[in-house]
């Protein structure tokens, strides 16, 4: 995949804290960020039960996956493919269904598309430190300390080591346009 640039986005060059700001964007908050990572999992979740398992009704209907005990485990072998086909889907079209339908656009700090090594880099890192290999109780801990470094830095440590950052570009209403459907698919999932 080529870097593409972002034409009509001016970076600055400014003190510490400010380089690789984006003019005219904020960074995206910690529920917007939530919402938009959270409905492109279920989404590729799905996508990738249909990729992995030949018939995907009978895989999930297995007594083993109607138990709390079989959704983690379909949470832990499903969650690593759902980021493979997210970073690929950004790379090939410079964003998820999630960040689009929330505003959001991920770029480096020079302001250019990630290449898809940057975007599988970045979700390996997702995966470990902000969603806990999906394993739930250290899960909820990592998404809290991502919230917490994202309330008082507004990136979060992947980000910033990464040299990648999420921003706003839509007004606080579209988060209900990724909250809602999110909300609605872990629902009819779990029924």
């Amino acid at each position: 995949m080529q870097n593409n640039t972002t034409d009509s986005l001016a970076i600055t060059d400014g003190a510490p804290e400010e380089q690789g700001t984006v003019s005219g964007l904020e960074p995206a908050d910690a529920w917007q960020r939530f919402w938009a990572r959270s409905f492109d999992i279920y989404l590729f979740t799905v996508a990738g039960v249909f990729l992995v398992a030949q018939t995907p009704q009978a895989w999930l209907e297995h007594e083993i996956f109607t138990t709390l005990v079989g959704q983690i485990i379909t949470d832990l072998l499903f969650l690593p493919i759902a980021l493979f086909l997210d970073a690929i889907v950004y790379a090939c079209f410079g964003t998820t269904p999630g960040k689009a339908l929330a505003g959001l656009k991920l770029l480096t700090t020079h302001g250019d598309r990630l290449t898809l090594s940057q975007v599988i880099r970045r979700n390996l890192q997702i995966y470990i430190f902000g969603l806990g290999l999906g394993l739930p109780i250290i899960m909820l801990y990592c998404l809290w300390q991502r919230y917490s470094e994202l309330s008082g830095w507004q990136f979060t440590r992947y980000d910033t080591a990464l040299d990648t950052r999420v921003w706003s570009t839509g007004s606080d209403w579209r988060i209900f346009l990724v909250a809602v459907p999110t909300i609605v698919l872990h629902f009819v999932s779990n029924m």
